[in-house]
């Protein structure tokens, strides 16, 4: 009786450690958050012509991990394109950002993942776009969100009732910075 006791105890100390393991080893890292999910030209228009928002990065271990981005196109209007910025900016050709950016433990970075939609003159169109930030040294530490473009004739039009400009962003930057714009439609 004693061996079939110190076998089971052996059994459910095996179980509850493979359980921790598995718990430290998909422990997630990375958070993303879209500052829109929902874009369109009435909020969203940037200085090249397009529409796009920025994705929030966090890093929520204690460690410092080097992250990478991807988009996955989900549905696009045929003839449009997408594409995403981060440390440059990519063709829409690019699926995965060739380079890192390290993130110390807790880092927050609110406006360097910068997404892209241009619907290059069609309208109505749209796309829905998967975008991942991921651990360099382990893809499946990863956290994901979905954006999804819209333009129609009727919303590009109302929108354009009168002129503004946003901040340049990002504040500070090295190397390139947005500026959002919305003109009266006669301009």
């Amino acid at each position: 009786m004693n061996k079939i006791n110190t076998q089971i105890h052996m059994k459910n100390l095996l179980l509850v450690s493979a359980v921790l393991l598995s718990l430290s080893v998909f422990s997630q890292s990375i958070s993303v958050e879209a500052h829109k999910t929902e874009v369109d030209p009435t909020c969203c228009t940037t200085l090249i012509g397009d529409i796009g928002t920025e994705i929030t990065v966090r890093n929520i271990s204690d460690a410092t991990i080097n992250i990478l981005v991807s988009r996955q196109t989900l549905n696009q209007t045929l003839g449009t394109e997408n594409y995403f910025c981060w440390n440059a900016c990519y063709g829409s050709q690019t699926s995965v950002s060739p380079d890192g950016k390290t993130f110390s433990p807790q880092q927050v970075d609110e406006n360097s993942f910068q997404v892209h939609y241009d619907n290059k003159g069609y309208e109505p169109a749209s796309a829905s776009v998967k975008y991942c930030a991921f651990n360099e040294a382990n893809p499946s530490d990863s956290a994901c969100t979905i954006v999804y473009y819209n333009v129609n004739s009727t919303s590009v039009e109302g929108n354009f009732s009168t002129t503004s400009f946003s901040d340049f962003h990002p504040n500070p930057t090295s190397s390139t910075v947005f500026l959002d714009y919305s003109l009266n439609y006669s301009d």
